[in-house]
Parts: C-alpha cells; structure tokens; sequence
C-alpha cells in the first residue's frame, strides 16, 4: 500500500503511514509525532512532561491524581514505543528504528512539530 500525504498527517494519521510500503509527501507535506498525550478536563499534556514532573519533586510534594498519570504516562510510553517497533519490524529494525522511535515518540518535540518532507526522508537514512 502507498500512502500519498499532501499536506500533514498527524499522530494518528502518522502511525497509519508508517504502516504503508512507500509514504509519498509533497514537497510541503509534514509528518507529525506519535508521543501519547493524556489528560483530563483541565488540559491534555505530553505523556514525557508527565512523567518530568514526578521525576523533579520528592513523592511526598505531589498529589495521587499526578500520580496516577505518570503511572498511566508510562504505559502509554511503553506501549507506543511497542507499537511502533511493531510497525518498523518489517521495514528496518536496529538502530534505524530506534532512530525513528526517538524521533516521533520520546517527546523531545511538540506534539505539533511538523517532521517536513525533506527531514523525514533524512530519517530515512
């Protein structure tokens, strides 16, 4: 399956590309991060910067519903990195997947950052 993308696909849009045999993007066309968000009606935030948080306070600082997301925050982590993996099984593997992971996943951009055209086929490798 080929996946033409014209303009942007993001997060969920994104993993169903990688899922194709040959992603074909415009010149101006972006992928987007994978990283999970999680949240509830006060907002919706990165998974990474969940689990930041817990990782910058003494556990007796912070309340159990922050808790309970970055226990949350980690499986969806996990998970997605799991999934992931699952779909680059079949086009690359190694350090070229991991690459990839660390890219889109680890929360080391934006949810919104746009992976253009050009820095996507530069991940490529």
């Amino acid at each position: 399956m080929w996946l033409v993308i014209a303009f942007r696909s993001n997060s969920g849009g994104t993993l169903i590309a990688f899922a194709a045999d040959k992603i074909i993007l415009d010149q101006h066309a972006a992928l987007g991060p994978v990283d999970p968000q999680l949240g509830d009606q006060q907002g919706v935030y990165p998974v990474t910067s969940h689990l930041s948080v817990v990782s910058k306070k003494k556990i007796d600082e912070i309340d159990d519903k922050t808790l309970i997301f970055a226990e949350e925050a980690k499986k969806a982590l996990d998970q997605m990195k799991v999934l992931m993996r699952r779909i680059l099984a079949f086009k690359c593997g190694g350090e070229k997947a991991d690459t990839i992971i660390e890219e889109f996943v680890s929360g080391k951009y934006t949810h919104s950052h746009p992976f253009m055209a050009e820095e996507a086929q530069a991940l490529q490798g």
